[in-house]
């Protein structure tokens, strides 16, 4: 009876761990096959953005990190300042919403800075036509972990597009609103300036990188451009190799017990 147990226990956590490899196994492919998405679209030629409307039937998996090309004016005054951790440490990313040609009204995040005011960093804008090529990045709602947005007091801890619309009353405009936003890569110039046929550099992950698409260029007192972080967790490999190592002891254990009781 004692010998039977311990075979059945042995047989069930063979399996248990046996399936428990396969499944990081999956989860490895499935990773992987992720990062080859996101990084076609994030480095490749910049496409224009989707006709206004399609944006209704847009979603989070045929948003994110899409390369894009945007010419258009900024409405300077529906600046917003965001809370933001970055490699640079604590700060804000600067919102400000574009009138994209032919198309309606679009959150750009034109970048990383520690502190200043909307009016500062709105008044750095051009009333002449710009363009700019950014990562499209679904809407962020309700806010920051443990940190909801407090429309009253103007404290934002997320990119919640459509809370910043509202509480900017874009929709009186009377132009379509974008359900995302795009994450600056370049900071914004003049119009020609930009080829969007030309691919992304794309980082080397060397030392101490972490990740993030490194700033083109910005001016020393512009908002710091192309943080996106693009960089993602993959340990499913080292799971599998666990499990499965756990399930060739536990087999060689039942065959030592075997042997042990002939």
């Amino acid at each position: 009876m004692k010998k039977t147990a311990l075979v059945l226990g042995a047989v069930f956590l063979f399996l248990t761990f046996a399936s428990l490899c396969a499944w990081q196994l999956a989860r490895l492919q499935w990773k992987l096959d992720l990062i080859e998405r996101v990084e076609a679209k994030a480095y490749g030629p910049a496409t224009h953005l989707p006709p206004a409307s399609s944006w209704p039937l847009l979603d989070a998996a045929t948003v994110e990190y899409q390369r894009v090309y945007l010419q258009g004016e900024f409405m300077p005054r529906y600046t917003v300042l965001t809370q933001a951790v970055t490699k640079y440490g604590l700060g804000y990313w600067v919102m400000t919403p574009m009138q994209v040609d032919n198309l309606g009204l679009v959150w750009v995040n034109r970048g990383f800075v520690t502190g200043g005011s909307p009016e500062q960093w709105s008044s750095l804008l051009s009333s002449m036509p710009q363009e700019l090529i950014g990562l499209m990045r679904w809407t962020e709602p309700e806010g920051g972990y443990l940190r909801k947005n407090n429309v009253h007091d103007g404290r934002w801890y997320s990119r919640d597009v459509q809370a910043l619309s509202a509480a900017m009353s874009l929709g009186d405009i009377g132009l379509p609103v974008a359900p995302f936003f795009v994450d600056a890569s370049v900071q914004p110039s003049p119009v020609g300036g930009l080829n969007p046929a030309t691919p992304a550099v794309r980082p080397s992950f060397s030392g101490d990188d972490t990740g993030e698409i490194k700033p083109l260029r910005h001016a020393p007192d512009d908002p710091i451009p192309g943080l996106t972080v693009l960089q993602f967790k993959n340990n499913h490999l080292q799971y599998a190799i666990t499990w499965a190592i756990l399930a060739l002891m536990v087999l060689a254990a039942a065959l030592w017990l075997r042997r042990s009781e002939a």
